[in-house]
């Protein structure tokens, strides 16, 4: 049994059949890419550093998923 909570760094592994903990390096840019989005800030116009802006079409798409989630949630 993996520990999920270990500080070990572990390796990014494409494997789609098997869920796989995101690896630490990783992590800081998700956390930014969240806090984005938290702010409403679908487009990453504020910045993340080492990630592009992403295309209107896809910021609509991001801002409709996350409200359709939320809407399922209520």
């Amino acid at each position: 049994m993996s520990n999920r909570n270990s500080s070990t760094e572990m390796m990014a592994v494409k494997d789609e059949s098997t869920e796989r903990p995101i690896p630490m390096v990783w992590r800081p840019v998700l956390r930014e890419i969240v806090n984005s989005f938290v702010a409403r800030d679908y487009p990453l116009n504020i910045g993340v550093a080492g990630v592009d802006p992403v295309s209107d079409r896809t910021a609509v798409h991001i801002e409709n998923y996350i409200r359709t989630v939320n809407a399922r949630e209520l």
